[in-house]
C-alpha cells in the first residue's frame, strides 16, 4: 500500500499529464494506441571518447504506464513496456512528426519517472503529411 506521499506524487503526475499533455499515437508494428503524453526535451551528457563528454538533446516523452496498452496478436490491449523501434506520432497542424524510441547510450529506451510514468527516449526521424 502506498503511503500518503506516494499517493500525492501519483496524483500530481496524473494531473500534470492531463494539464500539460497532448494526444499522440504510440505505434509498434500494426498495433497502436492513442494516449496523452508530455514532450520533455532534455540534454543528456554522453561519453564520446576518452575523457570527452558530449551533450545530446533527446526528445523524451512522459507517459502514464497504465495508458500504454497495445493489442497484439489478436489479444486484448494490455499494458506494455516501450521497446526500441516503437514510434510516437505527433500531429502539429498539417504535419505528423515521427519519433522513434531509442536507447540513450548504454541506458534502456525508457526509465521510470516517478511511480506512475515512463520517461521514453526518442529521436525525431521524420515528418509526413497529416491525413
Amino acid at each position: 500500500m502506498a503511503n500518503a506521499y506516494q499517493q500525492a506524487i501519483a496524483a500530481a503526475q496524473v494531473a500534470q499529464n492531463a494539464f500539460a499533455g497532448e494526444m499522440v499515437e504510440y505505434r509498434r508494428g500494426n498495433a497502436s494506441a492513442v494516449l496523452t503524453a508530455i514532450n520533455s526535451p532534455k540534454d543528456y551528457p554522453l561519453a564520446s571518447g576518452i575523457d570527452a563528454v558530449q551533450n545530446v538533446q533527446v526528445d523524451d516523452w512522459l507517459v502514464i504506464v497504465a495508458d500504454l496498452c497495445l493489442a497484439q496478436g489478436g489479444q486484448p490491449a494490455a499494458p506494455t513496456k516501450p521497446i526500441r523501434g516503437d514510434q510516437i506520432r505527433r500531429t502539429v497542424g498539417s504535419v505528423v512528426q515521427v519519433y522513434e524510441v531509442q536507447p540513450l547510450g548504454s541506458k534502456d529506451v525508457c526509465e521510470m519517472s516517478g511511480p506512475l510514468r515512463y520517461r521514453i527516449h526518442t529521436k525525431l526521424i521524420g515528418t509526413e503529411p497529416a491525413q
